[in-house]
């Protein structure tokens, strides 16, 4: 993030994620702003890293996943989805490997189910909100790539893409809160 900070982005907009990243840190210095107090004391942006990964880490799964009884890591586990290569080929599929230096942004590793749990729980449940503010932020399009009234009621959408390996591999999601209460997730 320094580094894109510093360089700013050359020919024109780009999107790079990096507002996550910052919460990431943003959620660790207000939390906890005896960790801001280690920036002046000669620590090197490694150990500023690694404090403030740990630090969100925790903080989101006590805030967000122990709620709704979901453990999750940023290594890959059994149950995960694997990124497959581009263009699609017979191979199985490979892990992107640890990411949580880019966390906030990518790194959460969950499985379908995990991630359904999730967004109920986050929708109706008011374990991680209260069930009117989630429709609210549904509503104002809070962190949603769209919207889209249909008979049925209103459909409500994010998308994700990551690359790596040169763009040789790629996980993607998309995930819908549908009308009735129902939840949907593509990976």
């Amino acid at each position: 993030m320094k580094d894109q900070i510093a360089t700013g982005v050359v020919g024109g907009v780009g999107y790079r994620n990096m507002n996550y990243g910052l919460c990431r840190i943003l959620i660790s210095t207000i939390d906890a702003p005896y960790l801001f107090a280690l920036q002046w004391g000669g620590v090197n942006d490694k150990y500023w890293d690694l404090t403030t990964i740990n630090y969100y880490k925790r903080y989101v799964q006590e805030n967000v996943f122990d709620p709704v009884g979901v453990t999750s890591a940023f290594p890959l586990t059994a149950d995960h989805a694997l990124a497959y290569p581009f263009p699609i080929g017979a191979a199985r599929g490979s892990d992107s490997g640890d990411l949580s230096t880019m966390s906030g942004a990518v790194g959460w590793r969950f499985s379908v189910d995990d991630l359904l749990a999730i967004m109920s729980a986050f929708r109706r449940l008011g374990s991680i909100v209260d069930p009117a503010r989630a429709q609210t932020m549904l509503d104002r399009r809070v962190g949603l790539d769209w919207w889209q009234d249909t008979a049925l009621g209103r459909v409500y959408a994010k998308g994700g893409f990551w690359s790596f390996d040169d763009g040789r591999s790629v996980q993607q999601a998309n995930a819908f809160f549908l009308p009735r209460g129902m939840e949907l997730v593509i990976l």
